[in-house]
């Protein structure tokens, strides 16, 4: 059982810019009955979305979301992790948390007229690039040696580039 309460705030400083943080609070207890009593944790969500440029041809976007958890609260980057390891979720319980996940993504795209050829239309060129950072503060805490507990922590970035002819 897990009840929230919510709070936040959005920052525009200017057109095709915007900032926000949410901040929660969750009271979190085991439905299976080992605890009896609530067990406090807390989640900030900061997240930046930036379009520099949008006109008609091109677009570039960005975007950043930081999701920091601390506390006790449902083990939702373990069953993540589990979820794109092995497809399977693993059993949802309240476990203490530390732990930050950082998404990043950058976007373009390029259309061109083509205006000379008969057939060709337009080439569009898109880039994306990915960056998915997970830190679990409490990885720390494993040996070295412990070959057998899972560690949460990853890094995984990526940049993909397509060109595309519209006939």
């Amino acid at each position: 059982e897990q009840k929230t309460g919510n709070a936040g705030a959005v920052f525009r400083p200017f057109k095709g810019m915007s900032i926000s943080y949410d901040y929660s609070i969750k009271r979190s207890r085991d439905s299976s009955g080992s605890t009896s009593s609530f067990q406090e944790g807390y989640t900030g969500v900061t997240s930046f979305t930036y379009t520099p440029i949008k006109r008609k041809g091109i677009s570039v976007d960005i975007k950043y979301t930081r999701n920091d958890n601390w506390g006790f609260g449902i083990n939702s980057l373990t069953n993540s992790g589990s979820e794109i390891g092995t497809g399977q979720s693993v059993k949802l319980e309240v476990t203490e948390q530390d732990n930050t996940e950082e998404l990043g993504s950058l976007a373009v795209n390029i259309n061109i007229p083509i205006t000379k050829s008969p057939f060709i239309q337009s080439l569009v060129i898109q880039g994306e690039g990915y960056l998915k950072k997970i830190t679990d503060r409490q990885d720390d805490a494993i040996p070295d040696d412990d070959e057998t507990t899972a560690r949460n922590s990853l890094e995984i970035g990526g940049f993909v580039l397509k060109g595309t002819l519209l006939f």
